[in-house]
């Protein structure tokens, strides 16, 4: 990602998957991350939709009562009053074709994601809202996301 962004950076370690994709030719691998970055994105849309923290399942903080004053009328759904920075999220190969990054250019993004937790209750200032996983190993449906986007390319 270029800088001052916010990205998640995957590789086929990560996933446990070097005996899997070891196999592969480097076109490959590049093949395999393509469809592990198209998965990301997915699941990072889906986090937007379902306003959930991808690692605990919790809902995001609504929007204070002040906030959807202030918007007259244009949503009340964090994150996604004009949809743009949850259009924003794409996947690219980085380090030569060894790993993908899913992200977005908004640095801002990085708030929401990294806020210590009820931070903004001391602060003033807006609550997490986090759309990728945070813990190691990763969530359930994003392990098996990956999984399922490998072996999809796999043709297994």
């Amino acid at each position: 990602m270029a800088r001052g962004t916010f990205a998640l950076d995957i590789t086929v370690d990560d996933l446990g998957l070097q005996d899997l994709v070891g196999k592969l030719e480097p076109a490959g691998i590049k093949g395999v991350l393509k469809n592990i970055g198209e998965e990301g994105v997915q699941l990072t849309l889906k986090a937007f939709r379902d306003q959930r923290n991808p690692d605990t399942g919790k809902k995001w903080a609504p929007l204070k009562p002040e906030t959807i004053k202030r918007r007259r009328g244009t949503g009340t759904v964090p994150l996604q009053r004009t949809r743009e920075l949850r259009n924003s999220f794409h996947w690219e190969l980085v380090d030569g074709g060894s790993a993908v990054s899913i992200g977005t250019p908004y640095p801002f993004f990085k708030y929401h994601q990294h806020l210590p937790e009820n931070a903004h209750l001391d602060h003033h200032i807006m609550p997490r809202r986090e759309a990728f996983p945070n813990q190691q190993p990763l969530p359930k449906p994003w392990a098996t996301g990956f999984l399922d986007a490998v072996e999809s390319y796999l043709d297994l």
